[in-house]
């Protein structure tokens, strides 16, 4: 694992297709929005043995204790393998910071399986019809 600058990424195919599986934004437009957020955001990523960047998390220091994850995603065909995990232990223990995210419906399993506490969240006006934890 090692940061990347999503600058230096914009267009790298895998970079777009984990950001889409984590935000899923609407439109190009949309996409290149999420970009330039994340260029804000440190970005820890996952890749193989050639270089291919499988999974990734955009993250920020939300305070002296804690790190707060904004994307979380791995690669479809990577998934199960424990990337995920790997990236949130990885920010936990290089960082000696709590972590803590909000999510929807679809990822608040692999948070509970992390045994994280989840609770509801305020609603995300990126996302305004989906239930926020």
């Amino acid at each position: 694992m090692h940061h990347i600058k999503i600058s230096d990424y914009r267009n790298d195919p895998a970079v777009r297709r984990l950001l889409v599986l984590a935000a899923e934004p609407a439109n190009e437009q949309a996409l290149e929005a999420l970009l330039d957020d994340c260029e804000g955001l440190e970005v820890l990523a996952s890749t193989t043995a050639t270089g291919d960047i499988v999974a990734l998390a955009a993250y920020r220091h939300s305070d002296n204790y804690a790190i707060c994850v904004e994307y979380l995603a791995v690669d479809s065909a990577a998934q199960g393998q424990g990337l995920g995990s790997a990236l949130l232990a990885e920010l936990r223990d290089a960082h000696q910071k709590n972590v803590w995210a909000t999510t929807d419906d679809d990822a608040v399993g692999f948070y509970r399986a992390l045994g994280c506490l989840v609770s509801q969240s305020a609603a995300d006006p990126r996302w305004p019809d989906a239930q926020r934890y």
